[in-house]
């Protein structure tokens, strides 16, 4: 075997940076019940302006690798008669990473042989929920849903599927420029195959470097996460609710598909989401949003005053849609979060708040208008059963579901006939539109959309298309 040579070493590999991995991982499980990894992870990084670019990727790397893996190393920790501790399971992980990724002076938690005697002992796909369990690294809950969706195979690779990291998707702002223009100026990237507005940014770049950055022509934002804003189907004019606002993703993909022209009422209950939001929209240069803060209590249940009850009580029952991003458990999005597998969520809670603003989206939806309601959880708990559940209420009764396939090439369409800026441009690609389009079917589950990491390259993510037939 050709030893290791320290020229072979990856760059950003060093002591110091070994050290400050130690120190993060351990201010996360510290309050990883309180603050997102990703979060926590700029604050340590900004405190740590020593680290070069290198050495904070390697760092970043493996700390999320370690949140990922973390039941795993538990399990292989107590099968080695080890403490566990963030210095253990970090010496853990790395023990098991390539040679070349270790630091110099790295020295591994136990033997070779042992060690790999312990790996061989971890459950098997034999047994597929204790495989995904711990060799996956799911908690239970997880495993299970995960296993009521799929053949255990399926499974399988569903789980190990929202274990590779997710490439980074930029969206282009149609109102300023169009894709073709963008990949001029960005010759090396490429477009994404699901959605017309998509470019996959470079791998470890910077993406706020990129040339149009200031200037307003692109966000970071998932394919999936357009999608679902694609099917709101707005058109110039509207009157549009948004549910769940949040930092103003989807509210951005609204107001592009709106060309400016109309209202978006854009609801949530953080006050520094809305601050985001605002900053977002001024920047994109959107300039047909209205951002409401609303008093809800703990089941979602909004409070009924104040002046942005008083603004949706104008508009009650004269929306042409309400976009309903509903409060979550984020089980869809582990490729790029992978802590929320670990926080202590619970099911139960989050279906009510949607069910609740499931009951408030309905009383402001005008005859023939729709409801989009949208989450990024895979748990049937979160999605089939409370669009079911909604359909059969009083007020649910005067909606029925609309067929998902004719509305995803609908909103296809309607989006990769915006991103051609230029009249003529539009013309001569007209006809190739419907030859470009994806295999919209493979994201249809029977009246819903579903998308997955494993099938699609997507995050999770649920839509259901309601429209009120009274």
């Amino acid at each position: 075997m050709t030893p290791f040579r320290e020229e072979q070493r990856e760059r950003g590999a060093t002591d110091r940076a070994w050290q400050a991995l130690r120190e993060i991982y351990s201010a996360w499980e510290s309050s990883k019940a309180h603050t997102p990894a990703d979060r926590l992870a700029n604050s340590e990084f900004r405190a740590r302006r020593y680290l070069n670019a290198h050495e904070r990727r390697w760092c970043a790397g493996h700390y999320f690798d370690a949140i990922r893996f973390r039941r795993k190393y538990q399990w292989l920790l107590s099968r080695l008669a080890l403490a566990e501790n963030p210095d253990t399971l970090l010496q853990l992980h790395l023990s098991l990473a390539p040679v070349s990724t270790r630091p110099p002076h790295f020295q591994a938690i136990v033997e070779e042989e042992r060690l790999q005697a312990a790996v061989a002992a971890m459950p098997t796909p034999d047994v597929p929920e204790d495989y995904i369990r711990y060799v996956l690294s799911f908690p239970d809950s997880l495993a299970r849903s995960l296993l009521q969706l799929f053949p255990p195979e399926e499974a399988i690779c569903a789980a190990q599927a929202f274990n590779r990291r997710a490439p980074t998707i930029l969206r282009v702002n149609p109102l300023l420029v169009s894709r073709a223009e963008f990949l001029k100026v960005h010759s090396d990237l490429r477009p994404t195959p699901w959605s017309p507005w998509g470019v996959y940014a470079p791998v470890g770049a910077n993406v706020y470097t990129l040339a149009g950055y200031r200037e307003g022509w692109f966000e970071i934002q998932e394919e999936a996460s357009q999608l679902s804003a694609f099917l709101a189907r707005v058109r110039p004019g509207d009157t549009v609710v948004e549910i769940g606002a949040g930092g103003g993703g989807k509210t951005l993909v609204l107001g592009a598909l709106m060309r400016n022209r109309g209202r978006i009422l854009a609801i949530d209950v953080h006050e520094g989401r809305l601050k985001e939001l605002v900053k977002r929209v001024r920047h994109a240069q959107i300039r047909c949003v209205e951002p409401l803060l609303v008093e809800a209590d703990k089941t979602g249940k909004w409070q009924h005053r104040g002046r942005s009850w008083r603004r949706i009580e104008q508009i009650r029952s004269q929306t042409q849609c309400v976009l309903l991003d509903a409060p979550c458990s984020g089980s869809g999005v582990l490729r790029r979060s992978p802590d929320a597998r670990w926080r202590e969520v619970c099911i139960e809670e989050f279906s009510q708040i949607q069910r609740n603003l499931l009951l408030e989206a309905a009383s402001l939806v005008a005859s023939g208008g729709r409801i989009v309601y949208v989450t990024c959880a895979f748990e049937p708990q979160q999605n089939e059963e409370v669009v079911e559940w909604f359909l059969s209420t009083p007020a649910g009764r005067g909606f029925r579901k609309e067929p998902v396939l004719e509305a995803l090439r609908e909103a296809w369409k309607n989006a990769a006939d915006l991103a051609e800026k230029e009249s003529a441009d539009k013309r001569r690609n007209a006809s190739r539109h419907a030859e470009d389009m994806p295999p919209l079917e493979a994201l249809c589950a029977g009246d819903y959309v579903r998308t997955w990491p494993h099938r699609h390259d997507l995050d999770a993510f649920f839509v259901a298309l309601l429209r009120r037939c009274e």
